[in-house]
């Protein structure tokens, strides 16, 4: 991680410094003080903190195959050394994202028998779950009812 030459680092660049070198392990040093980098000059220069966290290096192939398949575990490593857990990210989108409202009656829900045929498809829809195949551009879900289609198979 860079912070600006001359600096101590932080509680929180020590924390992400700590998370980053255990995620990506074997790194020769965990902070690194810059002074001829643009950004670092001028968050100084206006009293600002600043950091720059290097999430592992593109030329390294175990390092970037863990960064791709572990992207969710980086993410929440580094939101922990700024003390956001799980827990307030959950509370926060709950504050923030609509909620989908209850499930209507009527509309038009799809067939409920399976259709198979040249292209055949099914959805896992809100509240009822997977739904029968359908095929040939037949309609999978429904129509009216406040349902989001949640998956579909592979």
């Amino acid at each position: 991680m860079i912070i600006k030459e001359g600096y101590n680092p932080d509680q929180y660049d020590t924390a992400l410094a700590n998370f980053i070198g255990s995620f990506f392990p074997g790194r020769a040093n965990k902070v690194v003080g810059r002074a001829h980098l643009a950004n670092v000059n001028r968050a100084a220069t206006k009293g600002y903190s600043y950091r720059l966290l290097e999430n592992g290096f593109i030329s390294n192939h175990e390092d970037l195959n863990k960064f791709n398949s572990q992207i969710d575990d980086l993410a929440r490593g580094i939101l922990k050394a700024f003390g956001i857990t799980s827990a307030a990210l959950v509370a926060s989108v709950k504050k923030t994202e609509p909620v989908d409202g209850e499930i209507k009656s009527g509309g038009v829900f799809q067939s409920k028998t399976d259709k198979f045929g040249t292209i055949s498809y099914q959805a896992h829809m809100r509240g009822f779950g997977w739904g029968n195949w359908q095929s040939d551009g037949l309609m999978v879900g429904s129509t009216g009812q406040n349902r989001r289609i949640e998956a579909t198979p592979h």
